[in-house]
């Protein structure tokens, strides 16, 4: 199934440059491995990356400026979120299918969880919903959260950005059906109310750079605990 949600051009253009930190950035590696139409996109953005740096004139390189160079690559890791997904987004997009017997999390985001979706050691938040956090910054945390069937999320509203990746089951909200592979996108201009649709459970990837805003008391009490 090809996405049919997408992440923002702006948004692609940054992670091309690598100008996203890691929470988002794997948002973004995640949901390439599911959609062509976004890796297209930025592969069209680091191709004009590209062609800006070839006009460019070239400058002289000090004599020991390529070995400074392989030592860094001899400290850094190996392989990235980004690097994964630009460099072998045709495995990634076949690791990720929905056929049986196929993992559920694309091999970027299994590297950061510790494994598949039956491996994840769900903390509960309430209410039936589950998460881990998986990486966070100073001001952005990526987490994944378990919701199951027919379970609404809170009504809420949001302090910042808020991108939710759906990697099983679905979700509605808003007159729109998120399945795996798609992408919502909000912000402080919404209020919203999400809902796992009948079926299976859904399971996310969520990034935000704020709390969420929640309307009644008793998910604000247990907000406290999560850090939702």
């Amino acid at each position: 199934m090809i996405p049919r949600h997408h992440l923002p051009d702006d948004f692609l253009l940054s992670y091309a440059q690598g100008g996203l930190s890691e929470p988002w950035e794997l948002a973004a590696a995640t949901h390439l491995t599911f959609c062509p139409t976004c890796r297209r996109t930025t592969e069209r953005f680091e191709r004009l990356g590209g062609d800006v740096l070839s006009g460019e004139q070239p400058v002289e390189m000090r004599p020991d400026a390529m070995s400074e160079v392989l030592a860094m690559l001899d400290k850094a890791p190996r392989e990235s979120v980004a690097t994964i997904t630009r460099t072998d987004g045709e495995r990634e997009r076949v690791a990720a299918g929905e056929s049986s017997g196929r993992p559920v999390f694309p091999m970027a985001l299994q590297r950061v969880a510790g494994g598949d979706v039956e491996d994840v050691k769900w903390r509960s938040v309430g209410g039936g919903v589950s998460q881990l956090v998986l990486v966070e910054d100073n001001e952005s945390v990526a987490r994944l959260l378990r919701i199951p069937p027919n379970m609404a999320v809170p009504e809420h509203g949001h302090a910042g950005l808020e991108i939710t990746l759906t990697l099983s089951g679905s979700f509605s909200d808003q007159g729109k059906t998120f399945a795996r592979g798609d992408v919502q996108v909000e912000d402080e201009e919404t209020e919203h109310q999400p809902i796992a649709d009948a079926g299976a459970v859904c399971v996310c990837l969520a990034v935000t750079n704020a709390p969420l805003k929640f309307r009644n008391w008793l998910p604000r009490l247990a907000q406290r605990f999560s850090g939702i």
